[in-house]
């Protein structure tokens, strides 16, 4: 069984050169499609996914700064 997984594997490089952030894969764990398994921080870019209550939304434009 753990033969026809590894034919049915697919590894594939990452899209760019970065920092891994983030590991979420573990040896021997099998993943499923489209798992994530590594966070990569691009060109030196870190990447932020703020929480926004619905009420602000209307008050948030592209490249407006914000503060916490």
């Amino acid at each position: 069984m753990q033969e026809l997984r590894l034919r049915q594997t697919r590894v594939l490089a990452a899209p760019d050169d970065g920092v891994i952030s983030a590991r979420s894969a573990t040896l021997g764990a099998v993943a499923n499609p489209g798992q994530e398994l590594f966070r990569l921080i691009r060109q030196g870019r870190l990447e932020w996914r703020a929480e926004v209550a619905a009420a602000d939304l209307p008050r948030l434009r592209p490249g407006k700064r914000v503060a916490r």
